[in-house]
């Protein structure tokens, strides 16, 4: 429903709901595939597939960001689009905060030659702006022969002085898919 829904601690009830305008039209199973709380309490969300359009020109090559001032499910929040552009042929799953403040991006794309594949990147926050287009910086490809797999989950802690990913895979209940949990430290 292209919605964004906040729960109470454990999940245990609704606390508030919005449907924001600008995902009214993103596609049923390719709307708002990411998203990240940021820790100076603003939110981004972004796209699977809603393609971003530039100066009235749709553009396939870049999906459309949301960045919220606060939580998006508060009446009227300000906020305003911007576009994100993955690797060729990828798509965004999921986003995470890093320490630094940068931004980390896990994109996928499958095809039937290769399967599933994951790219891993960083974008710079500060070029996120109304209206503009970022891009990332690619740190990490997950492609044969490597692990690789439907990544969609991404999440940062740390330990000491490291700042270490999670990266999770989804089997979707196939016997062509699996789940699967890798651990990373972060040194760039």
């Amino acid at each position: 429903a292209n919605e964004i829904w906040r729960f109470s601690s454990g999940f245990a009830r609704v606390e508030a709901s919005s449907a924001p305008q600008p995902m009214a039209e993103w596609p049923e199973n390719g709307g708002a595939e990411s998203m990240v709380r940021l820790r100076d309490g603003g939110f981004i969300v972004l796209a699977e597939d809603q393609d971003a359009v530039h100066a009235g020109v749709e553009m396939p090559d870049v999906k459309v960001g949301l960045w919220f001032a606060g939580d998006p499910t508060r009446p009227k929040q300000r906020g305003f689009t911007f576009g994100y552009r993955p690797p060729r042929g990828f798509k965004p799953t999921d986003i995470a905060e890093l320490p630094d403040g940068r931004l980390a991006v896990l994109n996928r794309k499958v095809s039937l030659r290769e399967g599933f594949t994951a790219v891993l990147t960083i974008v710079d926050p500060r070029a996120v702006r109304p209206g503009r287009i970022v891009s990332a910086r690619e740190i990490a490809r997950f492609a044969a022969p490597v692990v690789h797999d439907n990544f969609e989950a991404l999440a940062v802690t740390r330990e000491g002085d490291s700042t270490i990913l999670w990266i999770a895979s989804d089997d979707n209940q196939l016997f062509l898919q699996r789940s699967l949990l890798l651990k990373f430290r972060l040194d760039v």
